[in-house]
């Protein structure tokens, strides 16, 4: 958890788009998941997390701990 980029910023530069709300359009959606899904969930803090997919689904998210990642990505999407 010592990363000097907020997980956002790696996201944008890993998903290449030209703004960092690009993160949070249904169209660049699914590639941002894609790069979480291989992220190690525990490089980042809980906070980080949860401001992170609160950006990107647009409403508040709150995880207790870094494994539910995957799950709430999961659920999320059904939702969609």
């Amino acid at each position: 958890m010592n990363n000097e980029k907020h997980l956002l910023d790696i996201l944008w530069e890993k998903v290449d788009c030209d703004y960092l709300s690009d993160l949070k359009t249904k169209t660049i959606r699914p590639a941002v998941l894609s790069v979480i899904r291989k992220i190690n969930k525990y490089d980042y803090s809980i906070e980080e997390w949860n401001e992170t997919l609160s950006y990107i689904f647009g409403k508040s998210i709150i995880i207790s701990f870094p494994r539910d990642v995957d799950s709430v990505i999961n659920l999320r999407c059904l939702q969609d």
